[in-house]
């Protein structure tokens, strides 16, 4: 009788980068396309100087609120959540390369996402990333929401 049993060991990070990280400071420009939300106000739906202030504000307190509460946990073991871009929370693989200077999430699906490590300490992290959701920028159902890209750059800690 032959009996096989599997030797590898399950893989393990033992990466500064494990843990579970709060944001403390995001900065972040948003677009549509290439242009600027405020542009996209003025320009696409040709709104006002004035509304377009008014509609520029509320969008901005509402995804700083949105983002205000983000964190993000890497475990051990390669596998990640956080609740950014989604209320309910995301999870999936993630990988770090050698020199620790790009983390890449979801690799080899349509959920890629690439992030580049500018700094990384045992209880400091700041990261650069782009992250794209569909907006209903003109509060009217009927018309489709918009792509928008949010070029970021986060700053967390443990």
């Amino acid at each position: 009788m032959i009996y096989l049993s599997n030797c590898s060991e399950e893989k393990t990070s033992s990466s500064n980068i494990v843990g579970v990280w709060n944001v403390t400071n995001v900065d972040y420009d948003a677009f549509v396309g290439n242009m600027t939300v405020e542009d996209y106000y003025l320009n696409e739906l040709e709104l006002t100087p004035q509304e377009t202030a008014i509609a520029v504000a509320l969008f901005y307190d509402e995804v700083d609120s949105y983002l205000e509460s983000t964190m993000i946990e890497f475990e051990p073991d390669f596998w990640y959540w956080t609740n950014i871009g989604d209320p309910a929370g995301d999870d999936g693989e993630w990988s770090i390369n050698d020199n620790e200077t790009l983390i890449m999430l979801d690799e080899g699906t349509i959920w890629e996402t690439p992030i580049t490590v500018n700094s990384l300490t045992s209880t400091s992290l700041n990261i650069s990333f782009i992250m794209e959701e569909e907006i209903d920028l003109d509060d009217d159902s009927q018309t489709p929401d918009v792509m928008v890209t949010f070029d970021m750059t986060m700053s967390l800690t443990k």
